[in-house]
């Protein structure tokens, strides 16, 4: 009998944001969650969910053997099991699978579920780094299809590597919002001064989640200047640019918005309700 298991294809759904992290995109390794149904070999689960719990040698060398059989005859293994692995390598950071998440970021992009393969396979690498990792991701950016876009966004985000300034402020001009949204963010891990005027374009977006993520980059890269556009951004119809925006007045220290602090503090939403009483001391301690 086949097991039938439910395999969330993307990662990271659950988990509420980090601090530090952009609170619009989620957890920062997520894109769409897809949820598909995947049937094996029940030993074969058995073997990929050991490895995923603990990695072995021996179960490693049967996770890897999976992904030999995959890449070989690509109807041998449902995608949410290679997900699922790939995942795993990348989380674990286990250097020996490198080989393996480079070849799956160049799987031909017409075979079944490729792109959901694709996607983790580029967050696997930016959670590895190492060398040739972004040339692999940039090549990605180039040559896959717009649905994987996102995700490489996320791992040249996750890099940690200056360099993938250049290709994030690419991905932010392309015309798909959810890729420019993780670019956005993504940017914000480097602060590099040739992506504010990205950010300050897309304040004006009409793509609630660009907007949202170019809200946060100001609010991590801004600078005391920046007081004045943060605080006007206190009037957005969107929690989350509204939280953003806040966040970035707390960081700079800002008195830009204190003669909005009252009103704040009834705000509709409890996470800025929350954030605007940090606010108030701010600007009670700014008064003396």
């Amino acid at each position: 009998m086949l097991l039938v298991a439910l395999v969330v294809a993307l990662v990271f759904l659950a988990p509420a944001p980090e601090s530090g992290q952009d609170p619009s995109q989620g957890n920062e390794h997520s894109t769409k969650v897809v949820i598909v149904e995947d049937a094996d070999d029940p030993r074969v689960w058995e073997n990929v969910e050991a490895f995923c719990a603990e990695p072995t040698a021996e179960n490693t060398r049967a996770a890897f053997r999976v992904l030999e059989e995959k890449l070989s005859d690509w109807p041998s293994h449902p995608a949410g099991m290679i997900t699922t692995i790939l995942e795993t390598i990348g989380e674990r950071k286990i250097g020996s699978g490198r080989e393996y998440v480079v070849r799956f970021l160049r799987t031909e992009p017409t075979l079944a579920r490729a792109s959901i393969i694709q996607s983790t396979a580029a967050r696997a690498l930016g959670l590895l780094g190492g060398i040739q990792a972004l040339e692999e991701l940039v090549r990605c950016a180039e040559s896959a299809p717009p649905s994987v876009l996102p995700s490489v966004a996320v791992a040249l985000g996750l890099l940690a590597d200056p360099r993938a300034v250049t290709p994030l402020e690419v991905l932010a001009n392309r015309p798909d919002p959810e890729t420019k949204a993780r670019a956005l963010s993504a940017l914000s891990k480097y602060c590099s001064s040739t992506s504010k005027s990205l950010a300050l374009d897309h304040l004006a977006s009409e793509a609630e989640d660009v907007k949202k993520s170019a809200a946060w980059w100001l609010s991590q890269c801004g600078t005391g200047d920046d007081g004045p556009r943060l605080a006007s951004l206190l009037h957005d119809g969107a929690e989350l640019v509204r939280l953003n925006a806040l966040k970035g007045l707390v960081r700079l220290n800002s008195k830009a918005a204190c003669d909005m602090s009252e009103s704040l503090l009834h705000d509709e939403s409890d996470s800025v309700r929350a954030l605007a009483r940090e606010y108030s001391v701010i600007c009670v301690q700014t008064e003396r």
